[in-house]
């Protein structure tokens, strides 16, 4: 049997643009929960075997040089509204 290593580099700015994350929290019966919304959030969550993010996931997707983006859905919907 054959293993495969794939070596990621760090050292090109043009990649570090893409190590953010998308996520929303949302209040769930009162517990905040932290929903992916982009595609590699949504990968890490399938990764943790989860529909959600957790604070600690969050840590260590940190650790991993990813930066996260909180999506505001009352803001959205404001400027949605305002055609701003």
């Amino acid at each position: 049997m054959k293993g495969y290593c794939i070596m990621l580099s760090d050292h090109n700015d043009a990649d570090n643009m893409f190590k953010i994350i998308k996520i929303e929290v949302r209040d769930v019966y009162g517990k905040q929960k932290i929903y992916p919304i982009c595609e590699n959030a949504k990968r890490f969550a399938h990764i943790a075997g989860t529909t959600t993010l957790t604070f600690a996931t969050l840590k260590l997707i940190e650790e991993l040089g990813y930066t996260w983006e909180l999506h505001d859905n009352a803001l959205s919907y404001l400027k949605q509204i305002l055609k701003v």
